[in-house]
């Protein structure tokens, strides 16, 4: 079989591409292939709200299978593909079927990091990457006491409060000194940590893992410590799935390289989400980021190129996460070197960071505080204004800052 647009991955990178060609090319056959054996879905309610059991397995859903039928949308779901021909323009799934293509996308993510320990490949060791993964979890945990989180990183925080809010109690085990390090201020880092606490959750920080026995109970060591529990989950990010890239011989460094349309080394290869690593405008530096806002825009972008565009990539990277229904925002570069302003206060759990560079707003971060305010600053970091004479409007919990944009 053959397809004028062959996208590899199936996740939000692959349903948004897909809908970008279709708005410039109303005939080209597209086809999604997938590992899994479902059409895309959300992935950020797997660690919150349907780990929880409040959001229905249906409602996970983008696409209704009509719907791809409608714009002529093919999916080949629950095949893997195992080698990628660009000489002959051909894939071979894991069946033996070959699929021939004229552009490709390949948005193939990532398989979560295990730690390089004693143990640490156990399959009984739990991850979050699909949603079998949390269906899963939300087993274990309907039968544990106690569950081990091995990565205190935006997934492991929302793993372990979505965990504890079942009545499980929660240790953390995290290898460095604070949360969020690499992101965070130590002020936001603190705080987070101590309403976690307040929830009950228990934080083993600075203590790397040696090794893991799965059993009953399960047992995760430290230098300094055993720490025994029903299940354990590791959370300690994704490695980017580029062994189809590597195989086109394209150019490698931290995923996949693209340019700032976000095609390859290779004219009719593009990659978009988790796996490809782009010119960011922002920070001025390639990076490669793993957030569903890139995977939506990056995805798009780049079907819209496969069909003729010419657009520039120019998203401005965000995140978001809630824990224990604290809602938490950030967008742009991150505080270090940065000059920082703090509207509201710690203690009460709403406060907004700004990251100050050469008097330009360059990021943020706001935790507790309404989505409309985030909204606003994401405008106002992506405009590169200037807050030279207007600090004061930063900091006046009065002023939504809609005036500057």
């Amino acid at each position: 079989m053959s397809t004028r647009y062959l996208l590899i991955g199936g996740g939000l990178a692959c349903h948004e591409a897909a809908k970008g060609i279709r708005g410039l090319d109303a005939d080209g056959l597209i086809t999604i292939v997938s590992e899994e054996p479902e059409l895309p879905y959300n992935r950020p309610p797997l660690s919150k709200q349907f780990l929880a059991g409040s959001m229905p397995r249906e409602r996970l859903f983008f696409p209704r299978k009509d719907e791809y039928e409608r714009l002529k949308i093919e999916t080949i779901l629950g095949r893997k593909v195992t080698s990628l021909d660009m000489t002959r323009k051909v894939v071979r799934l894991d069946n033996g079927t070959e699929v021939g293509f004229d552009k490709i996308l390949l948005a193939t993510g990532g398989t979560p990091r295990l730690p390089p320990i004693a143990g640490g490949n156990d399959p009984r060791l739990h991850v979050l990457r699909t949603v079998a993964d949390a269906q899963r979890i939300a087993e274990a945990a309907e039968t544990a006491e106690v569950a081990v989180i091995i990565g205190a990183g935006f997934i492991g925080l929302e793993l372990a409060a979505t965990i504890a809010a079942k009545g499980v109690k929660v240790t953390v085990v995290e290898r460095e000194s604070r949360l969020w390090e690499r992101v965070a201020t130590p002020e936001a880092s603190a705080m987070i940590r101590s309403y976690c606490e307040a929830k009950g959750v228990k934080f083993l920080m600075s203590q790397a893992i040696t090794a893991v026995q799965v059993g009953k109970p399960c047992t995760v060591m430290t230098e300094r410590a055993e720490v025994a529990g029903d299940f354990v989950v590791v959370g300690i990010g994704i490695s980017p799935n580029v062994e189809l890239a590597i195989a086109a011989e394209l150019e490698i460094d931290n995923g996949i390289i693209v340019d700032q349309t976000l095609r390859t080394s290779h004219p009719d290869i593009y990659a978009a989400g988790d796996v490809c690593c782009y010119p960011d405008p922002y920070l001025g530096a390639m990076r490669r980021v793993e957030h569903w806002g890139h995977a939506r825009m990056s995805g798009g972008c780049a079907g819209r190129n496969m069909a003729g565009a010419n657009e520039t990539y120019d998203h401005l990277s965000y995140v978001w996460s809630e824990i224990f229904g604290l809602r938490i925002n950030a967008a742009g570069l991150l505080p270090h070197g940065c000059q920082i302003f703090v509207r509201g206060t710690y203690s009460d759990n709403q406060v907004a960071e700004f990251y100050v560079r050469d008097d330009v707003l360059v990021g943020c971060m706001t935790i507790g505080l309404p989505p409309r305010l985030f909204s606003t600053l994401k405008k106002i970091i992506a405009a590169r204004t200037t807050i030279a004479g207007r600090e004061s409007e930063l900091l006046d919990a009065d002023n939504d800052l809609s005036s500057w944009v």
